[in-house]
């Protein structure tokens, strides 16, 4: 992460802009100051756009420069989490989605929309947020919109797995079972001993 604390009145003013003269008008100024930065970026993920734009003009280089892949400075263990099979993964992600649900998550959206919390607030962004909100106003029923949030978990799982690739060597991949936590723990234990992974 570039060292460049966020600067919020630049921030608002970027926010500002986008809302006046739409996402596309503050991509094209990502463009010109680092065009190789615009290339990684969605130019429909506003927040990062901006996020861009405060690094290069804040930082005084490029948000690419300071993204620069360097050497780890230090040693580091990565270990993912995976199932058997992709269909157990999908049941494993349609329980916890019943879970949030059976916890109360629909009755929190609902609350927090009649304390007048508006439903562009950042945090409403978060994965499942947005059909919870439309039941809430009564756009669609909370079937639709549990089934929604589901397909959207199970997208997500998707694009983790093309993020973090099962071939990826730095990666020690452990399968979700009973021995999960005892191999977790020889790892982590032999990784904190000085041995490798």
């Amino acid at each position: 992460m570039p060292p460049v604390p966020p600067h919020l009145s630049l921030r608002q003013a970027l926010e500002e802009r986008a809302r006046r003269e739409g996402a596309e008008a503050l991509y094209r100024t990502l463009l010109e100051v680092d065009p190789e930065a615009a290339r990684r970026i969605d130019p429909r993920n506003v927040r990062r756009v901006i996020r861009a734009l405060e690094v290069c003009l804040e930082g005084g280089k490029p948000f690419s420069e300071w993204r620069a892949k360097k050497g780890a400075a230090w040693r580091w263990l990565a270990l993912g989490l995976t199932y058997p099979t992709r269909q157990a993964l999908y049941q494993a992600l349609e329980r916890r989605v019943e879970a949030m649900v059976r916890g109360g998550w629909p009755e929190e959206v609902r609350r927090l929309l009649a304390q007048g919390y508006p439903p562009d607030l950042p945090v409403f962004t978060r994965l499942g947020y947005r059909p919870l909100i439309e039941a809430a106003q009564g756009r669609v029923g909370l079937e639709a919109a549990i089934a929604q949030v589901k397909r959207l978990h199970r997208r997500l799982a998707r694009r983790q797995y093309a993020w973090f690739r099962p071939e990826d060597p730095r990666i020690r991949w452990l399968t979700v079972g009973p021995a999960l936590e005892g191999e977790a723990k020889g790892l982590v234990e032999g990784f904190l001993a000085g041995s490798s992974p």
